[in-house]
């Protein structure tokens, strides 16, 4: 009778840890708050530092989640599964056109930053021209990410990035920046910020988990697995600002003024479930404390 209760009585703990385990991954996983813990930062560590810090723990925790639910064990077998799967790359949808001067110049101002080029090792950079002459394209040769294309397309775009066979595109459009009519500053500050993306190879991390869920894990729920997936993104929408401004307090200052412009297209304080990004609002509240520090450095 004693190894019956014995045995019972371990059954009930493994099924309410399980049950714990269970709630808490969904808490954090659904956490919409971006908290950065600003009031728990060591005095000798400097906002900017701990804002980073604290962004890739945060990524660390939703992507971990993620991966318990995908039932992978390890970040070796993550790893493994990287080098397993090709990164995707085809022909482009977008229409192609010349990019500004002033555009022109934004980039090569970004690629001689001195964070920048620590981060990615510049080793050639050119311009690509079309038949009229004019720039379709810069092309950076890097010595730790391939090559790195900045292109410019037609379109209502805000700023992306593709992979390629070799390397990586980030996709910009003139009309976009003209429409809100921003400052070369913010389009440094959007260059950083696709940078960094490229930096933590993000658009492949996500590509990947959707190839796991897809081929191997398409049974479990997809309402689950579209919140943790979510949760992911917008956690990497947030080191992707922070860690894209480099440290510079006029790219920061740039981000702030391109979200407070597309802020009028969405001013809601209510992260949705299946939002990628942070609202505008809250992607300038935790800049504008960045830009304060950087700014009186």
């Amino acid at each position: 009778m004693k190894k019956y209760f014995s045995l019972l009585k371990k059954q009930i703990l493994c099924l309410v840890a399980t049950l714990l385990a269970t709630v808490t991954i969904t808490v954090i996983a659904q956490n919409n708050c971006i908290n950065l813990k600003l009031n728990k930062k060591p005095t000798y560590t400097s906002t900017y530092e701990w804002c980073k810090k604290r962004a890739k723990a945060n990524v660390n925790m939703k992507a971990t989640v993620l991966l318990i639910f995908l039932k992978i064990k390890s970040k070796k077998d993550w790893k493994n599964l990287k080098n397993n799967i090709a990164k995707p790359y085809g022909p482009w949808s977008y229409t192609k056109v010349a990019m500004p001067e002033n555009m022109q110049n934004c980039v090569y101002n970004v690629f001689n930053n001195h964070e920048v080029v620590k981060a990615v090792k510049p080793i050639s950079i050119h311009k690509e021209r079309k038949n009229d002459g004019k720039v379709q394209k810069i092309v950076v040769q890097t010595e730790n990410f391939g090559t790195i294309k900045i292109a410019t397309v037609s379109g209502n775009l805000k700023g992306k990035v593709t992979t390629d066979k070799d390397g990586y595109t980030i996709i910009l459009s003139p009309s976009t920046i003209k429409k809100l009519k921003l400052s070369n500053d913010s389009i440094k500050g959007i260059i950083g910020h696709e940078l960094a993306h490229i930096i933590y190879d993000d658009a492949f991390e996500w590509y990947i988990f959707d190839t796991v869920y897809c081929k191997k894990h398409w049974y479990l729920n997809p309402l689950e697995y579209s919140d943790y997936y979510f949760a992911l993104s917008r956690a990497c929408e947030t080191r992707a600002d922070i860690v894209g401004t480099f440290g510079n307090p006029r790219w920061a200052k740039g981000l702030i003024e391109f979200f407070k412009k597309i802020n009028t297209e969405d001013s809601s304080d209510h992260i949705s479930k299946h939002s990628t990004h942070p609202t505008p609002k809250q992607r300038i509240a935790y800049l504008e404390k960045i830009y304060k520090f950087l700014s009186n450095k």
